[in-house]
């Protein structure tokens, strides 16, 4: 479950910042009809905030013998910086 949240994470974000893109070259988007909605920022934020969350409980339960500060700085530090920039005039707006 938390490489399945993990890849979920990446295909949200990619979905995000390429949303417009996307809608311009008629590219499919699963984010398509929800960027024209007034809560389209709210929507992603808390999408990735129940990903990211279902992430880190599974990667508790996981007994992590190599590689552990590598993943954790993933997890705590680079997701949360990744979804900080979309919501501070990252690349999505």
């Amino acid at each position: 479950k938390f490489g399945y949240m993990v890849g979920r994470w990446v295909y949200i974000t990619d979905a995000v910042f390429d949303c417009a893109d996307d809608i311009k070259d008629g590219s499919f988007n699963p984010l398509k009809h929800r960027y024209i909605t007034e809560n389209y920022d709210e929507y992603c934020e808390m999408m990735w905030n129940l990903t990211v969350g279902e992430a880190l409980n599974n990667y508790k339960r996981l007994k992590i013998f190599r590689f552990d500060d590598i993943l954790s700085n993933v997890l705590y530090d680079g997701m949360y910086a990744v979804t900080k920039k979309a919501f501070s005039g990252g690349e999505n707006k």
